[in-house]
């Protein structure tokens, strides 16, 4: 896992473990594992996706102001030392970048 995660290959972990005088797997098992470890990667990012997407729908159902305008939620590093601030913007508020 710590080898996909840093990008590195078969080739990587195979000089790695000599490293460490552990013995080699084969390439064969080393592309079972990689693809098992990066389905398993890949449905648990998906899941976190629909998981945020969720929260975003629930925040947005309730971030209307009293005339019914709805807002964003921008989160920003405005607060005092590093901590994050949320600020609530109308659509046409939002500055143009």
């Amino acid at each position: 896992m710590g080898i996909i995660s840093i990008g590195c290959g078969f080739s990587q972990l195979e000089e790695f473990s000599s490293c460490l005088n552990i013995p080699p797997m084969t390439p064969t098992v080393y592309q079972l594992e990689h693809i098992n470890t990066g389905t398993i990667i890949h449905d648990t990012a998906w899941e976190e996706i629909e998981k945020a997407g969720k929260e975003e729908a629930d925040i947005e159902k309730e971030d209307v102001d009293e005339d019914g305008i709805p807002c964003i939620t921008v989160i920003s590093e405005l607060g005092a030392k590093g901590h994050i601030k949320p600020i609530r913007m109308h659509f046409l508020e939002l500055p143009v970048l």
